[in-house]
């Protein structure tokens, strides 16, 4: 069993929305990297770390999760608003996984994904796509050979 913990963070700040609504929210800390050396410490095998802000269109915490990133040793996924390429390439310099969904489902989208990471041994993509307000989860291998 690994342990995967996730940091929602919104507006700088470690939260838990209520039923996924922005406006009720609880704020569990104003220090994401303390949060994350905390879960480091205790255990964890990785951080899912999620931008809520980036994911609903009111900014985002890119530079936090960076920083993130730059102070725990443990692999981290990042997921929330990662709907370009450009996002892609530059969350994968210092994450392990990242995690797309809103995107996922433009076929243009993958294919030319695939072709700008040729030069990668491999990379995998969870994709999430939303069907009826649902989420299921599938795996693209996108290996190259």
């Amino acid at each position: 069993m690994k342990i995967i913990p996730a940091i929602d963070l919104m507006n700088g700040k470690v939260v838990r929305l209520v039923k996924g609504e922005p406006k009720q929210k609880t704020v569990y800390s104003n220090e994401p990297v303390a949060i994350a050396k905390k879960w480091e410490e205790d255990g964890a095998d990785m951080l899912h770390i999620v931008d809520l802000d980036a994911t609903l269109g009111l900014g985002e915490n890119f530079e936090i999760i960076k920083e993130i990133s730059k102070n725990i040793t443990v692999p981290i996924e990042v997921a929330g608003g990662i709907r370009d390429i450009d996002k892609i390439s530059k969350t994968l310099n210092f994450a392990q996984r990242i995690v797309i969904g809103t995107i996922a489902k433009n076929l243009a989208f993958k294919k030319n994904c695939k072709i700008f990471f040729e030069k990668e041994k491999a990379l995998k993509l969870n994709l999430l796509a939303n069907l009826s307000k649902v989420f299921q989860s599938s795996v693209i291998d996108m290996t190259i050979a």
